[in-house]
């Protein structure tokens, strides 16, 4: 039996049409935007100017498409609460932004949670601030073996073990 409080769903559990309901939903503000553009800069005229975007005949700057994927919005986990025994808890939003590491992959580089928890006795405002540095490539040296001879690279498996009908390259 699982111990979750929302064990989640599958994609069989879905159906056409079904409207989702995110338990702590969050909107991009023009603070968000803002932001985002002076830590990763706008890369289309279209997304940094309001009157160029009026010009094609939207009604306003489209956000940049990378923006959801650079900023991430969330909570670590759902909130808890069980009013007969007492217990809660809570845990605050959070805002995370990632910035491309060695030109290449992109990481988390700053989480800031700004928010009020409710609790049953009273209100509490946390404030958090994670920065994460010094990211560094790491890697290490494997050897496959099947049925005790080592798969060469590329996932090929050792001649007597491909099936009878493929000839060697």
């Amino acid at each position: 039996m699982s111990t979750k409080t929302n064990p989640g769903n599958f994609f069989e559990d879905f159906r056409m049409g079904q409207r989702i309901v995110h338990a702590t939903p969050r909107t991009v503000t023009e603070g968000d935007v803002a932001l985002y553009t002076a830590l990763y800069g706008s890369r289309f005229a279209v997304n940094s100017s309001a009157a160029f975007a009026a010009s094609l005949g939207l009604p306003r700057a489209p956000l940049d498409d990378l923006l959801a994927f650079n900023v991430v919005f969330g909570k670590t986990v759902p909130d808890i609460r069980k009013p007969k025994k007492g217990e809660e808890n809570l845990f605050p939003k959070f805002t995370t932004w990632r910035e491309q590491i060695d030109g290449k992959y992109w990481f988390p580089t700053y989480t800031k949670a700004d928010d009020t928890l409710h609790f049953a006795l009273q209100n509490v405002h946390i404030r958090e601030i994670v920065k994460y540095e010094n990211y560094q490539r790491f890697g290490s040296k494997v050897k496959i073996t099947y049925e005790g001879k080592e798969v060469e690279k590329g996932g090929k498996q050792p001649e007597e073990q491909k099936p009878p009908d493929q000839k060697p390259q």
